[in-house]
């Protein structure tokens, strides 16, 4: 029941980078009406109509994500292990064996793998450089799916326009534990909008697991197939992963 909350945090990041959300508010708090509609300069923002969105990893989470920015009028290309299987939600499927190639034609790029060898380190240097300058990073997948210097550089030095992180590289051990997420400063960086690993945790997510867990204990009382089984092969099958949690 994760996969929504993680979708709408996608989308909404979607919404807020090219629109530069929390600078302007910043800005408006101390005064500052610059970019306003109301002195005729020339619009910085952008919209999603007619965008390419890539989705490293169209599995249940990417599959939500490309249902609500095609709601925008985007274009979305998913990455899948079987381009042949039908997924309604994506424009066009490519295998991930090819998934690079598209990355100079994306305007936003979307990690939703799970965490494997074989994606460990997935996103470098060379990925981040084949992107467009004007192009977004969004990662929701796992953090060490993007190497975590070449990320930071790639933003430090504008190789791309931008990116929304919630998984991180370092977490607290105590509550009260004063931790930033990166060996790096992303935190200095005003092109990242930075979550503390949350998109996934709402009351929503919450209520429906709660559910699944009481109907499954009815079920094994009653000596029923229990739902969910199963789920864990799928996604490993496909190249969907689970939020990092």
């Amino acid at each position: 029941h994760h996969e929504t909350g993680v979708a709408e945090f996608a989308t909404m990041a979607m919404l807020m980078l090219p629109r530069r959300v929390c600078h302007y508010d910043q800005r408006l708090r101390r005064g500052d009406w610059r970019g306003s509609v109301m002195w005729g300069e020339p619009p910085e923002l952008e919209t999603l109509v007619g965008k390419r969105v890539l989705i490293v990893g169209i599995g249940h989470i990417g599959k939500e994500i490309a249902v609500r920015v095609k709601a925008f009028g985007a274009h979305v290309v998913g990455v899948t292990r079987d381009a042949s299987r039908e997924i309604i939600a994506a424009d066009r499927l490519v295998e991930f064996s090819r998934w690079r190639g598209e990355l100079p034609h994306a305007d936003y790029v979307i990690a939703s793998v799970r965490l494997t060898a074989e994606t460990e380190g997935l996103f470098g240097s060379a990925e981040f450089a084949a992107m467009q300058r004007s192009a977004y990073f969004i990662n929701v997948s796992r953090a060490t799916v993007a190497q975590e210097a070449a990320l930071y550089e790639a933003l430090l030095k504008n190789t791309i326009a931008g990116a929304a992180i919630d998984v991180w590289y370092r977490h607290p051990q105590r509550r009260d534990e004063v931790c930033l997420p990166s060996n790096q400063p992303f935190h200095e960086l005003t092109n990242v909008l930075m979550s503390p690993t949350r998109s996934s945790w709402t009351r929503d997510m919450l209520a429906g697991r709660t559910r699944d867990v009481a109907e499954n204990i009815r079920r094994l009382q009653q000596r029923r197939e229990l739902i969910n089984r199963g789920k864990g092969t799928e996604r490993h099958t496909s190249l969907g992963g689970s939020h990092g949690q």
